[in-house]
């Protein structure tokens, strides 16, 4: 199932079986970054509670109470497969990246791009000579690879799966992959898990230059996804959205000896300082209802001095023009 999780964390859902077609899991908690932690049906009498706070009451329901921490910023929980009670382990993906560096921090296509899918064996037992598969069906997904990675899991245990993956030509801004992670044991047993990777059209490159000290700042995706600067020269790469804006978001220096000119160019070079000294240009902008507005081809160039923040917003939607190609593609 999908769920929205709430602006507080708190998330629940209902309508998921177990072996016993009569049971029903419900599961309340809050996401957090960090591990999985467990969650387990057994068969426990009525009016019971066990250790890993699963309470069985008299209309046979199951109730999960706990925090699950999955290391994704994604609300999208996945699979979880519920064990029966002669399975001893059991398995949730609980992280997946691709090779980056700090200027490209995305995936975009017609490339292919090197990654690890890693999971982790949430029971109390080892599980015994595993292998895996990762497979799509996504039409998007030229070719898809990786390691043969086989061998027994202690409990807790955690393996990392290198892969492969190349994208095609889009004719959308923005395009969700599916794949399919198969875990197979040495019995034949199966558990499948599902992960999920974003790719996008065209990229756009955000030019930063400072003229003394470092800048410090953070930019702020559509999707509230945070990316942190400290540089004093960088470029980084966000993915073109014609039909979103983004935030950046220029921090407070610590003290006035961190005060400094930068210069900021959307799609274009970051400008030189030469005999600027406008120490009020742009300003006020300390709140993001202020936030200077950017488009692509903008380039400004501003002062951060201590006890100031500076709001920016970079707006694909008037300056960029945006008609998706026609399928098929030669």
């Amino acid at each position: 199932q999908h769920k929205t999780v709430s602006a507080n964390g708190k998330f629940s859902f209902s309508g998921v079986t177990t072996m016993k077609e009569s049971r029903v899991i419900i599961v309340k908690g809050a996401i957090s970054v960090g591990d999985i932690e467990e969650i387990i049906a057994d068969d426990e009498q009525n009016n019971t509670q066990d250790n890993n706070n699963t309470q069985v009451e008299n209309n046979n329901t199951i109730i999960f109470d706990d925090n699950l921490s999955i290391k994704n910023e994604d609300t999208d929980l996945g699979n979880f497969s519920i064990p029966d009670k002669n399975t001893k382990y059991n398995f949730k993906v609980t992280k997946t990246i691709h090779e980056q560096d700090k200027d490209d921090r995305y995936m975009y296509e017609n490339r292919t791009y090197k990654g690890k899918l890693t999971f982790t064996n949430t029971e109390k037992e080892m599980a015994t000579a595993l292998n895996y598969e990762i497979t799509t069906s996504d039409p998007y997904v030229e070719e898809l690879t990786h390691d043969i990675v086989m061998g027994s899991v202690e409990a807790g245990g955690s393996v990392e799966i290198p892969f492969e993956i190349t994208f095609g030509r889009l004719d959308k801004i923005a395009h969700r992959v599916k794949l399919d992670f198969l875990i197979k044991d040495v019995n034949g047993k199966q558990w499948l898990d599902n992960v999920y990777l974003d790719v996008y059209q065209t990229p756009i490159n955000v030019n930063l230059k400072t003229k003394t000290s470092n800048l410090k700042g953070y930019f702020i995706t559509p999707e509230h996804e945070i990316i942190s600067i400290d540089t004093k020269d960088i470029k980084v790469k966000i993915p073109n959205r014609p039909d979103s804006s983004y935030y950046f978001l220029v921090t407070s220096p610590k003290d006035i000896g961190a005060e400094t000119a930068y210069s900021l160019g959307v799609d274009v070079n970051a400008s030189e300082f030469e005999d600027f000294h406008d120490t009020s240009a742009y300003e006020p902008n300390n709140l993001e209802e202020k936030a200077t507005k950017l488009q692509v081809g903008d380039s400004i160039k501003s002062f951060i001095h201590k006890g100031d923040i500076d709001f920016y917003t970079i707006d694909f939607k008037k300056s960029m023009s945006y008609e998706p190609p026609r399928l098929p593609f030669n």
